[in-house]
C-alpha cells in the first residue's frame, strides 16, 4: 500500500460523528426488509517486538446480517433454509472472506511499519519520535438501498508514512432477495452500448469541469475512463456514481473524481433484471 502523511495532518480523516452516522445508516437501510443488521468491528494492533512501541493499528467495521425468518419457514424433515436465511448467509460469507483479506493486509502494513521504524532508529528527525505516530488502516461502512438491492460503500483510510494519508471508497452491492453480489454488468445485455454511453458522458462532464476549474488530468485519462466499468460504480436514488480514486486520472491534490450518471442515460441499455433491481419499471 502506497501511503503518505502524518496522522494529525490528514485532512481526509472522518469525524467521529460522521462515522457514527454511517453505522446508523447501515442498520436503517434494511429496516423494512426481512433482515436485521449488526455492525461489528475487528481491531488489530501491532507493537515492536524489541521495545513494545505501537507501530500499526487496524480497525475494520463490517455488517453481520441476520434473517428474521420464523421457524415455520423450515420443514420438519430437512435443514432447508428460508430464502432470507440463504441471502443472509451469502452476504455474511462475503464479509468473512473480506475480513480475512483485511487481516492479511494488516500483516503487510505491520511489516512495513516495523521496517520503517527499525530503519529510523537513531535518527534525530524521525517521525517516530512523536509518541502518537504509527501506521493506520481503517475501513468503515455506509449504505444505500431500495427494496431490491443494498449498495454498501467501504470507506478506507490508510496512513503508511509520508506527507499525508490516503482514502478511497469501494462498492459492493447485493440482491436483497438472494444475497448474491451484483454489478452493473449483470444489469445489461448491451455491454458495448452502455460502456460507450457512460464514457461519453464522463468525458462531457470533464470538459465542462475544465471550463470552470483548474484540474490537471493525466495524459492517459481518456484510456482510464474507457475502463470505467471495472472501477468503483455505486448506485443511489439519482443514478450511477462512477468514482476514480486519487492518482487514477488526476493528481492527489485534485482528490477523487466522481461522476454522477443519471438513470435516464443508462436505462435504454439495461435488461429486465437491471430495471427491476433499480426500480425503473
Amino acid at each position: 500500500m502506497a501511503g503518505c502523511g502524518s496522522v494529525q495532518d490528514t485532512a481526509t480523516m472522518m469525524s467521529a460523528e460522521e462515522l457514527k452516522n454511517m453505522e446508523m445508516d447501515a442498520v436503517a437501510a434494511v429496516g423494512t426488509m426481512p433482515y436485521s443488521v449488526e455492525m461489528q468491528t475487528e481491531e488489530q494492533v501491532y507493537y515492536s517486538p524489541t521495545d513494545g512501541r505501537l507501530l500499526a493499528e487496524g480497525e475494520y467495521h463490517y455488517p453481520v446480517v441476520h434473517s428474521k425468518a420464523a421457524a415455520s419457514n423450515y420443514t420438519e424433515k430437512s435443514d432447508t433454509l428460508a430464502p432470507s436465511e440463504v441471502a443472509a448467509k451469502r452476504v455474511n460469507t462475503y464479509f468473512e472472506r473480506w475480513l480475512t483479506e483485511q487481516r492479511s493486509n494488516f500483516q503487510e502494513i505491520s511489516a512495513m511499519a516495523e521496517k520503517n521504524y527499525n530503519c529510523s532508529a537513531g535518527s534525530s528527525d524521525s517521525s517516530w519520535l512523536n509518541p502518537d505516530y504509527h501506521f493506520i488502516d481503517r475501513v468503515y461502512v455506509s449504505t444505500w438501498s431500495n427494496q431490491h438491492m443494498v449498495c454498501l460503500t467501504l470507506w478506507r483510510e490508510s496512513f503508511t508514512g509520508g506527507v499525508h494519508g490516503i482514502s478511497n471508497r469501494q462498492p459492493v452491492t447485493f440482491d436483497v432477495h438472494t444475497g448474491r453480489e451484483i454489478t452493473i454488468n449483470d444489469m445489461t445485455d448491451d455491454y458495448v452500448g452502455l460502456c460507450g454511453a457512460v464514457e461519453e458522458e464522463i468525458l462531457r462532464q470533464i470538459q465542462e469541469r475544465q471550463t470552470r476549474e483548474v484540474t490537471g488530468y493525466f495524459k492517459d485519462y481518456k484510456e482510464v475512463i474507457r475502463q470505467w466499468i471495472s472501477r468503483s460504480v455505486f448506485f443511489d436514488q439519482e443514478g450511477l456514481l462512477v468514482v476514480f480514486g486519487a492518482y487514477d486520472i488526476a493528481p492527489y491534490a485534485a482528490g477523487e473524481q466522481a461522476f454522477q450518471i443519471p438513470y435516464a442515460l443508462v436505462e435504454p441499455y439495461l435488461n429486465d433484471y437491471g430495471r427491476g433491481v433499480l426500480e425503473l419499471k
